[in-house]
């Protein structure tokens, strides 16, 4: 707890952003009603997500910064989520990711859960499950 401590004075002390919010795709096997990302939904041929290439790239631009939301669409249908959250892990020092999802792919989301886990021993994650479209 004391390192954690440590580490948000120094980024308020060096002004880093604190929180990121990244949409990884937005590729969706729902379509709520009330989704802001509905026309990337409807249609995937406009969702242009970027390149694993192109966020490693992207990353080591960034200063370290604690906390990162991947969002979407639906996370758990990107194929190389792990590597993304292992990217963000090692090129911005992130302490916490949260990623969202609708647990419709559960025979995805178990396996990334554990290979994310492996590959960020010290990494904080949360998962959470939207109960929205349930019907």
């Amino acid at each position: 707890m004391i390192n954690y401590i440590k580490y948000l004075k120094h980024l308020f002390y060096k002004k880093y952003h604190v929180e990121m919010t990244y949409f990884v795709t937005g590729l969706c096997n729902y379509r709520c009603p009330f989704c802001f990302n509905l026309e990337v939904v409807k249609n995937p041929n406009v969702s242009q997500d970027l390149s694993i290439d192109e966020l490693e790239k992207f990353t080591k631009t960034i200063p370290p910064f604690l906390r990162l939301s991947l969002s979407g669409g639906e996370p758990f249908l990107r194929s190389d989520l792990d590597q993304i959250c292992t990217i963000f892990y090692k090129n911005c020092k992130v302490k916490v990711i949260t990623i969202p999802t609708n647990g419709s792919v559960s025979e995805k989301i178990i396996p990334k859960i554990k290979e994310i886990t492996s590959q960020c021993p010290n990494l904080i994650l949360h998962v959470s499950i939207s109960l929205d479209e349930l019907g």
